[in-house]
C-alpha cells in the first residue's frame, strides 16, 4: 500500500561499533523514525583510519539513504574529523511513496547510485581514480551497503584493499596506477546486493541480444575498466621508513597476478609485477611486500618546438645533445617542429638555442637532466617556458634576455654566488611547482623583469638573497608552507607593493625586504619568533605594520630601520613591547590594537582616534 510520508527525518546517528555491540530493536517500527542508528560489520571495516587504526568518521562524510523508496536521498555527517558516532542531517531529497519494505543505505553519497526495488541491488560505480589520503583509505574507494527492517543497520564493505609500501630516498609520489595482468575488471559498473554487499561486475553480465548491456542495465563497453589510479596530490614523500599507500580494488581473483606502476614528481617512475595467483576479499586488506623505490628518467628522443616566422628552427649548436645525430622537421601546417635524435639524450648542452630570437615555445620533457649555460640566452620571443622536475642542473645565463612566463617544477638548491639557478633570466612571472621544498640561495638574484611570483604548496625555505635586485617584482605569494624567510631574500625588490606573510613562517631573515621601497602594509603573523637585523629598514613607503605576537618576537637591530609606520600590536602587549629588546627604540610608533575582534586587512589601515595618550605609565586607550 502507498503511504505519504508527512514526516521530516530529522537526524540520522551513526555508532562506530561491531555486530555485536547492536542490539535488535523491538519496538514496533514507525513508518518515519526520528534516528536510524548505523554500526560497522568488524574492525577490519573502516571509513577512514586514525592514527590507533580504528574506525572513524570524516567532517563533512556524506551517505545515499533509499527510505522504502527507489529516491536517493542525501544525508550530511554533522560530527567532527575523529568521532566515532554523530549525526546525519537531510541535506535533499524528499521522502516519496513507500515501494518496498526495507531502508537501504549507502557510504559515500552518489548521486549517480539507483536502485531497485525489488530486490535492493544497487547500481553503483567504483571510481577509475581515487584520492591518496595520509594512513588511510581515499573516501571515492570505500563504498558500504546497508539494509534492515528497523532502525539499526550494519553497514558492510563491498570492497577489498591493496596496501602498497614504498621506502625510498626523498622521491616525491605522484600517483600509483595498478593494472590485473590478465585484464580483469578493476573499476566502473557494479551492482551490489544491499543485504549481504555482494556485487556483480559489468564484466560478468550476460549481454542481451544487441549486446549492449549486461545484467541490471550495466553498459558493457562504458562500465569495464581495467586500470586503477591513486592520485597523491602534490606528491608525498618517501624515506626509510615505510609509506602506505590503500588502493580499493573489486573482490575477485588475480589469476596471473598485478603490475603496479608508480610515477614521482622528479619525473622518474617504476614498475612492479607480481606473477603469483591471489584473490582480494571483501573487508580485507591485502598486503603487497614493502620494496625500495627505484625509479628511472624515461628516455628523450625529441624536442618539439613554434616559431613566429613559420620557419624550421636553427639551433645555436647541434652538438653536446648526447644523441648521435638530429633531424630537424617542421610541418608548416600545424606550425610545429620537432628536433629528432637517433640516440636517447639527457642534455641541453651550452648556447645550444642561443639568440634564437624566432622562438616562440619549445618543449623541455621529464628526462632532461641538464640546460647548460647560455641554453636559450638572447630567445627574445619566447612566451612560456616548463623546466620539468628531473632538471638538476641549469647553467650561469641559461635564460638571460628570456621574457617568458616560466613554470619551474625542479628542485632549486643552494648554489653559490656565481651558480644561482635562474641568476639574471628574463623570466617576467615565474610559477614554483609543487615538485620545489627549497628556493636556493641567489636562485632568482637580478631578474629585473620578474613582475610576479607563486610559490608552491611544498617549498619552506627562501633562501639568502633568492629574490635580490628582482627590481621590477610587484607581488609575491608565500604559502602556508614556508617557515623560513632568509636573510635579503627580497632585498632591492623597489616595486613589491604587497606581500602576505603566511602564520606558518617562525623566521624573518635580516635585511629580508629591505629597501622595498613600495612596499605601504605588511602583516607579521604571530607565529614568527625572529626577525633580523634591519628586515624592513629603507621601506619609504611603510606606513602600516600588523605585528600579531602577544610576546614580542626575538629582534634585530633596526628592524624597521628609521621609520614613522604605525605598528600596531595586539592589546595589552603594549608594555611587554616598549621592554623588549630592539623594539624599544619604535615605543612611539606602537597602538594597541584588538586582533580578536577586528583583524587587519592588509588593503585597509583602520581609522584610529586616540583619546588618551600617556607616555609617562606606557599606557595607550584608542576608539576604533
Amino acid at each position: 500500500m502507498k503511504q505519504l510520508l508527512t514526516l521530516v527525518l530529522a537526524a540520522l546517528c551513526f555508532v562506530a561499533c561491531t555486530q555485536n555491540d547492536v542490539k535488535e530493536l523491538t519496538a514496533n517500527r514507525a513508518d518515519v523514525p526520528e534516528t536510524l542508528t548505523v554500526g560497522f560489520e568488524g574492525g577490519d571495516t573502516r571509513i577512514e583510519l586514525n592514527e590507533a587504526l580504528k574506525t572513524v568518521w570524516t567532517e563533512g562524510d556524506e551517505v545515499s539513504v533509499f527510505y522504502r523508496s527507489y529516491e536517493n536521498m542525501r544525508w550530511a555527517f554533522q560530527g567532527e574529523t575523529g568521532d566515532r558516532s554523530g549525526e546525519l542531517k537531510r541535506v535533499s531529497g524528499e521522502t516519496g511513496e513507500q515501494t518496498m519494505d526495507n531502508v537501504v543505505v549507502v557510504y559515500p553519497y552518489n548521486v549517480a547510485y539507483m536502485i531497485d526495488v525489488t530486490d535492493s541491488n544497487i547500481e553503483a560505480s567504483l571510481p577509475a581514480v581515487q584520492s591518496y589520503k595520509d594512513g588511510s583509505y581515499g573516501a571515492e574507494g570505500n563504498i558500504m551497503v546497508a539494509e534492515s527492517d528497523y532502525r539499526q543497520f550494519i553497514l558492510k564493505s563491498v570492497v577489498g584493499w591493496l596496501r602498497v609500501e614504498l621506502t625510498g630516498e626523498g622521491e616525491s609520489v605522484k600517483s600509483i596506477t595498478l593494472r590485473g595482468n590478465a585484464g580483469e575488471q578493476l573499476a566502473g559498473d557494479i551492482l551490489v546486493n544491499a543485504a549481504d554487499a555482494s556485487c556483480i561486475l559489468a564484466s560478468e553480465g550476460a549481454a542481451t541480444e544487441d549486446n549492449s548491456e549486461v545484467a541490471g542495465n550495466l553498459m558493457l563497453e562504458e562500465s569495464i575498466l581495467t586500470e586503477i589510479t591513486l592520485n597523491c596530490g602534490s606528491g608525498v614523500m618517501l624515506g626509510l621508513e615505510a609509506k602506505s599507500f590503500y588502493i580499493a580494488l573489486l573482490p575477485q581473483t588475480f589469476e596471473q597476478g598485478i603490475t603496479i606502476e608508480v610515477e614521482c614528481s622528479n619525473g622518474t617512475s617504476t614498475t612492479k609485477s607480481t606473477a603469483g595467483k591471489f584473490t582480494v576479499e571483501r573487508n580485507h586488506i591485502v598486503p603487497m611486500a614493502s620494496f625500495k623505490y627505484d625509479g628511472v628518467l624515461p628516455e628523450v628522443y625529441e624536442l618539439a618546438y613554434t616559431t613566429n616566422d613559420g620557419k624550421p628552427l636553427d639551433p645555436y649548436t647541434t652538438e653536446g645533445f648526447g644523441g648521435e645525430s638530429m633531424e630537424n622537421i617542421y610541418d608548416a601546417a600545424t606550425g610545429r617542429g620537432v628536433l629528432k635524435f637517433a640516440g636517447a639524450i639527457t642534455t641541453i648542452p651550452e648556447q645550444a638555442f642561443a639568440i634564437c630570437e624566432n622562438l616562440t615555445w619549445i618543449d623541455i620533457p621529464e628526462g632532461i637532466t641538464t640546460i647548460g649555460a647560455s641554453a636559450f640566452t638572447g630567445c627574445s620571443a619566447l612566451e612560456e617556458i616548463t623546466i620539468p622536475a628531473s632538471v638538476t642542473d641549469i647553467g650561469n645565463e641559461a635564460f638571460t634576455n628570456c621574457p617568458c612566463k616560466a613554470y619551474i617544477n625542479c628542485l632549486i638548491p643552494n648554489e653559490d654566488y656565481n651558480a644561482g639557478f635562474f641568476q639574471g633570466a628574463g623570466f617576467t612571472e615565474v610559477i614554483i611547482g609543487d615538485n620545489v621544498t627549497t628556493i636556493g640561495d641567489y636562485a632568482f638574484n637580478s631578474c629585473e623583469s620578474l613582475t610576479r611570483v607563486t610559490i608552491g604548496d611544498s617549498v619552506t625555505t627562501i633562501g639568502y638573497e633568492a629574490f635580490r635586485y628582482c627590481s621590477s617584482l610587484t607581488s609575491v605569494t608565500i604559502p602556508d608552507s614556508v617557515t623560513t624567510i632568509g636573510d635579503s631574500a627580497f632585498v632591492y625588490c623597489y616595486d613589491l607593493t604587497s606581500v602576505t606573510i603566511p602564520d606558518s613562517v617562525t623566521t624573518i631573515g635580516g635585511w629580508a625586504f629591505s629597501y622595498c621601497e613600495s612596499l605601504t602594509k605588511v602583516t607579521i603573523p604571530d607565529s614568527v619568533t625572529t626577525i633580523g637585523d634591519s628586515a624592513f629598514c629603507e621601506c619609504d613607503s611603510l606606513t602600516s605594520v600588523y605585528c600579531k605576537a602577544t610576546t614580542p618576537p626575538v629582534g634585530g637591530s633596526g628592524m624597521f630601520g628609521d621609520t614613522s609606520s604605525t605598528i600596531y600590536i595586539p592589546e595589552g602587549s603594549l608594555r611587554a613591547y616598549k621592554m623588549a629588546e630592539n623594539w624599544s627604540e619604535y615605543a612611539d610608533c606602537f597602538v594597541e590594537y584588538d586582533y580578536n575582534s577586528t583583524p587587519p586587512d592588509n588593503n585597509l589601515t583602520p581609522e584610529i582616534t586616540l583619546t588618551t595618550v600617556d607616555v609617562s605609565d606606557s599606557s595607550f586607550t584608542f576608539e576604533i
